[in-house]
């Protein structure tokens, strides 16, 4: 076997390691997908907005997951093999170098510390308005839009 064939396998080994968990979400979206028709009451519609809305989650934290090893896995290969770049349909691949950051490893001198401007206390603003004072520059805001939560029914709970 050569290196090149090392390296192929390699890579195709660590990304077709990701592709159980996407297919299991794909195939997790299906079921609450098909909850939604002109069929359903809206207590079904619902509950399948709602079951839809986590597998669709669930589809998202795999391919990110899918996305983030086949690019690791990707970059170390081509650097492993030389490979600087190649193209493909609509777009280039390469490989560059990181660029170089400072690392903080003691004091620094003064002149180059930067002081942060002043910032408005937000709690204690909130504390006084909530309180009924008018503070000049600040008002209470209506708390913007209605927030969707989720949580998970612990085992006995759904017995009840």
């Amino acid at each position: 076997m050569t290196g090149a064939d090392e390296a192929r396998d390699g890579l195709v080994t660590r990304i077709a390691a990701c592709k159980p968990a996407v297919i299991a979400a794909i195939n997790a979206l299906r079921g609450p997908m098909a909850g939604l028709t002109g069929d359903a009451d809206l207590s079904d519609a619902m509950r399948a907005a709602a079951e839809t809305v986590l597998a669709a989650e669930a589809l998202e934290d795999a391919a990110k997951a899918l996305a983030a090893t086949a690019r690791a896995t990707l970059a170390e290969t081509m650097d492993a093999t030389g490979a600087t770049g190649f193209r493909i349909s609509h777009h280039t691949v390469s490989v560059s170098e990181p660029k170089r950051g400072v690392l903080i490893t003691g004091d620094v001198p003064a002149e180059f510390l930067r002081q942060p401007p002043p910032a408005p206390d937000k709690h204690a603003l909130h504390k006084a308005l909530s309180a009924g004072l008018t503070v000049p520059g600040a008002t209470l805001s209506n708390g913007g839009a209605p927030t969707l939560t989720f949580r998970a029914i612990k085992r006995e709970e759904k017995a009840a």
